[in-house]
């Protein structure tokens, strides 16, 4: 990958925002590559496509790059706010590269990929409407804040200006990739679970730590009153504790890739585990019986047990 940016592309042009474009969407072309698949080039969609900037010709995913001169972890701007959540509810969100570069020698310093499905509507702050004079009168847009997306699902391909191997982001990508196999509507929820999850202090977290964000989440998510209801609980009180074993396994198949160390910033999370195999067994009902088994003897349940009700809730 060639860090140098191409600024030759940019000549004739005065707006900061041109030139920008102009030097940064010529330099994807050539050095960008799919995260997703083994294809090591982009190819450049249609100008002006609100949607994407680049698809992959091997698994034709799609990706957006957003750039910027001051340093990431912040918001970035984007455009329609209402098509941007419909985008994410319909699965059509595109992955997302956020490039910083560095001025004035338009140098790649940061590059960072935000996968499609790691995308939240919680992370999506509406704008205000613009004015009823402007050209585009009461149009709203929206900004993406980096800081609500979970540390797993923001994968760096450059840091301080030096390249990481693509077989490691491309392992990253696929260790956060079974969210996508979740309902989009189901998403959200998983993802700021594992954001809150995320910033516990030390290397373990337990249900009493992570049902401390439930004020936080009830506000995300006003129609969830079943964010604390334990697992143990008498059926009658915890109707929500009735998902497939599908579900529960693609859970703890997500926790357990989540666990493995990883070079992401704020590094693996390691769920404590207390006695016992953590793979629940295919059936509900013997699963159920085995969260009883170990909430009773330990007074805590398997990491992955407890992740699983807590993203499905």
């Amino acid at each position: 990958m060639n860090l140098r940016l191409p600024t030759h592309f940019a000549e004739g042009y005065t707006s900061p925002a041109q030139r920008a474009r102009r030097i940064t969407e010529p330099w994807g072309s050539e050095n960008l590559y799919c995260c997703a698949c083994v294809s090591d080039r982009l190819g450049a969609e249609a100008t002006n496509n609100q949607v994407s900037d680049f698809l992959c010709p091997n698994c034709a995913e799609r990706y957006q790059l957003k750039s910027q001169r001051k340093p990431l972890g912040g918001t970035i701007l984007g455009s329609n706010y209402q098509k941007m959540l419909d985008a994410i509810l319909g699965n059509r969100t595109p992955n997302f590269f956020l490039l910083h570069y560095r001025l004035p020698e338009w140098f790649v310093h940061n590059l960072l990929l935000i996968p499609r499905f790691a995308i939240s509507p919680s992370a999506i702050l509406k704008r205000k409407p613009l004015s009823a004079t402007a050209r585009r009168s009461n149009w709203v847009g929206y900004q993406l804040d980096v800081g609500l997306i979970p540390n797993a699902a923001k994968i760096p391909l450059v840091v301080n200006g030096a390249e990481i191997p693509c077989r490691e982001v491309r392992e990253m990508y696929s260790r956060i990739a079974g969210i996508q196999e979740l309902k989009p509507a189901q998403r959200g929820w998983t993802l700021d679970v594992l954001r809150c999850v995320e910033s516990l202090p030390g290397t373990t977290f337990s249900n009493e730590e992570v049902y401390a964000f439930e004020a936080e989440l009830a506000e995300l998510y006003p129609g969830n009153h079943h964010i604390k209801d334990s697992p143990t609980a008498p059926s009658a009180a915890r109707p929500r504790f009735a998902y497939a074993a599908q579900t529960w396994h693609l859970a703890t198949r997500l926790i357990a890739r989540l666990a493995k160390p990883s070079p992401t910033p704020g590094g693996a999370l390691r769920p404590r585990r207390v006695g016992g195999r953590s793979r629940p067994p295919a059936r509900r009902s013997v699963a159920r019986s085995r969260a009883d088994e170990v909430h009773q003897s330990t007074g805590t349940m398997p990491a992955s047990v407890r992740f699983a009700f807590l993203v499905m809730s």
